[in-house]
């Protein structure tokens, strides 16, 4: 993801990435992470929509966009989440090839 995300940095003055991360029921410190590490990269040229998979998560999400800033955004349901991803897509310089969100880690 690292890699796919240096590319549309290259290739975008601006991005977003959407993370559907409901299938999440634990904590995963990679997200978090990867999150740190893409946000000291690439800065306010980065926006990630996450949806949550539960109240922890969005208690996280808040905690993180305290050293994130506000280019981190959650949504606790997915009806919200597929809204914003579809304005996206639509948006002038949108993605309208987009094959969806990408599926978070699962956590047994």
């Amino acid at each position: 993801m690292t890699e796919w995300a240096a590319e549309l940095a290259a290739a975008h003055e601006r991005f977003v990435i959407f993370l559907d991360c409901s299938a999440m029921r634990g904590f995963d410190a990679e997200v978090r992470s990867t999150l740190r590490r893409f946000k000291s990269q690439f800065g306010d040229r980065l926006t990630v929509h996450m949806l949550m998979g539960s109240k922890l998560h969005s208690m996280l999400v808040a905690v993180a966009r305290l050293s994130l800033g506000s280019t981190l955004i959650g949504y606790p349901t997915g009806e919200e989440f597929a809204a914003v991803l579809q304005q996206t897509r639509l948006a002038p310089g949108g993605s309208r090839r987009s094959s969806g969100p990408v599926r978070g880690p699962r956590t047994g």
